[in-house]
């Protein structure tokens, strides 16, 4: 009886797969093409020009800091502007804040290939000078370039392309550049015979020249007795190149307090230059924060924190973001070392203690104090939200 069962049951299955291949095979409503779906663990799903207009979606736990502090000031009811939203495009592709100055260093070739005389050659022209060894770093920025170029078309609109002062003058200017990627080229001093704007324009290629030849000391000598001189057109621009040259000369020292002596006296410069006027107003003020980077980084993450929270309009926001994340990245590297260390003493320590020594528990005890007032003062610079019913810190 089972077996006829079983015989039946068989047909049965038999009969309806064979009814069912009787029918044409029935097709889903296209697309008929497989396509991945990538979900981002560590950042938001491109485009990223979704997410900073405010198209957040879900804020994933492993989302980077750049990532964080944008959802904030969304989830907070704050808001970017145009300007702002492609600097936190840029900010979040990797993107540097300063332009690498080629679009300068071009209008400077091309109006200085209009005064080329026959058979004259344009001096080869390198931003970056060699430090030691393979190291490099931008000597001539954007700014040189755009300044020479603007200096140039208003001497020739002034005096004529073939006056002989606009022709000593490039050919000052040439000398100059020439420090760019290296060595020591100083244009040569003028006497009483020439012309007042030409010695005035001269003595500052002198002392820009030993600006980009990394002669500090003599630059900043030379750039203090332009700013004294009220007869010269150059004499805001010095006062604001003799912080700018401190900056120069601190972030190429090796000497540690050297180093933070003349970040001290940048910050006195450049405070002073945001009190006088509003001339440099925005370089001075970008320059300041780089000197707070570096002489008070937990002061600057207290204030990027506020700044990044809640202002709106800021033109430095890309560069702003960058050193909040970069600041808060060095702490947290900073206490894993420390921690890292600290459990590797205390190992030692534990292996060579006796009974009963109470001294590796008391170096314990301060180790963790020292751990938990450094972690103390990130949680104060962490802007902090809330999403659903739980607070979530920027991390």
């Amino acid at each position: 009886m089972k077996l006829w069962r079983r015989m039946i049951v068989f047909a049965l299955s038999l009969s309806t797969a064979t009814a069912l291949n009787l029918f044409p095979p029935a097709r889903a409503c296209g697309p008929f093409t497989i396509d991945p779906i990538f979900v981002f663990r560590e950042s938001p799903d491109l485009p990223f020009e979704d997410f900073t207009k405010g198209r957040i979606g879900i804020v994933r736990p492993g989302f980077g800091r750049k990532t964080l502090v944008i959802a904030y000031r969304y989830l907070n009811g704050g808001s970017f502007n145009e300007d702002e939203q492609r600097s936190l495009v840029a900010a979040l592709s990797g993107k540097a804040p300063e332009e690498s100055g080629a679009n300068a260093l071009k209008a400077w070739v091309a109006a200085r290939k209009e005064l080329l005389k026959e058979n004259e050659t344009l001096p080869e022209i390198y931003t970056e000078r060699k430090r030691e060894s393979y190291e490099f770093f931008p000597n001539c920025a954007k700014n040189a370039f755009e300044v020479a170029t603007t200096t140039l078309k208003d001497r020739i609109a002034t005096y004529g392309a073939e006056d002989r002062g606009v022709r000593d003058w490039i050919a000052a200017q040439d000398i100059v550049f020439q420090n760019c990627s290296g060595g020591t080229n100083i244009p040569n001093p003028l006497g009483a015979e020439s012309p007042q704007w030409l010695r005035k324009d001269r003595e500052y290629q002198i002392a820009a020249a030993f600006f980009y030849s990394l002669n500090f000391d003599e630059a900043r000598r030379r750039f203090g007795r332009i700013a004294d001189d009220g007869e010269s057109t150059w004499q805001e621009t010095s006062r604001y190149l003799v912080a700018r040259t401190l900056v120069r000369q601190a972030s190429l020292a090796k000497d540690e307090a050297a180093k933070h002596e003349l970040y001290v006296k940048a910050e006195i410069e450049l405070e002073s230059l945001l009190v006088q006027g509003p001339t440099f107003q925005d370089s001075a003020r970008k320059f300041l924060n780089l000197v707070k980077y570096r002489l008070h980084p937990s002061e600057r993450i207290q204030e990027l924190a506020r700044t990044l929270a809640g202002q709106s309009g800021n033109d430095n926001l890309q560069q702003d973001l960058i050193d909040y994340v970069w600041l808060l990245d060095g702490i947290e590297a900073r206490i894993l070392d420390a921690e890292k260390k600290r459990k590797e003493a205390l190992n030692r320590q534990s292996s060579v203690s006796r009974p009963g020594d109470r001294f590796p528990a008391m170096r314990r005890g301060n180790d963790m104090k020292r751990f938990k007032e450094v972690n103390l003062l990130i949680s104060a610079s962490l802007p902090k939200w809330r999403m659903g019913r739980k607070t979530i810190a920027t991390t």
